[in-house]
């Protein structure tokens, strides 16, 4: 029984595809063709800063015009972002309450942006509900592979990070977490989650 299992989102119980935004953002008019870095663990400056909720939408859509040569809408760019979202994995309910029966707490800790946190509200509600704390990136201004997004979480639970495990599909989240002393499973087939990590 862990004391505490910190959960990732995205990859791990909502599906997603970074190669979605990625194509979306080209096919936007006035993109001038600058690489688009936004991957797992590859990420450009702005995308983590807006995840990190230390820019608003408003600011990060105008740094992206400025950046890539957008000319299009708001709302274009907006749902060019939020291309990668797909859906919760079906299976996604029955492994969080399967990882709440062995440990006596369970929360979520999402790298998430404003934007996706709106969107995939919508369809998370059931999701979130099975959490004993919800904790987002761009709410808390932490974003893993940070130490402090850890230590933050740990610190609010009264558990230290030797009796935690931490559940995500970033190797570089996972690494960074087990250098302060947590046990990690990276999720790496999330069709196989619900099975494997049971």
């Amino acid at each position: 029984m862990h004391e505490l299992i910190i959960c990732d989102l995205g990859g791990v119980l909502f599906d997603i595809d970074f190669k979605l935004t990625v194509d979306a953002f080209q096919n936007l008019r006035g993109y001038h063709g600058k690489r688009i870095a936004f991957g797992v663990d590859d990420q450009a400056d702005v995308f983590i800063r807006y995840d990190k909720g230390q820019i608003s939408t408003t600011e990060f859509i105008a740094e992206l015009r400025t950046l890539y040569g957008f000319t299009g809408a708001d709302g274009d760019i907006a749902n060019a972002w939020c291309a990668l979202l797909k859906s919760p994995f079906t299976f996604a309910t029955r492994t969080v309450a399967a990882l709440s029966g062995k440990a006596k707490q369970i929360v979520l800790l999402s790298n998430i942006s404003e934007l996706h946190l709106q969107q995939e509200s919508k369809s998370c509600g059931e999701i979130f509900a099975l959490f004993d704390a919800l904790y987002f990136s761009c709410r808390i201004n932490l974003r893993k592979p940070d130490p402090k997004a850890y230590l933050y979480v740990c610190e609010l639970h009264g558990v230290t990070p030797e009796n935690t495990l931490l559940v995500d599909d970033s190797p570089a989240n996972c690494l960074s977490a087990a250098t302060i002393g947590m046990k990690t499973y990276r999720v790496s087939d999330p069709s196989k989650t619900e099975f494997s990590i049971l």
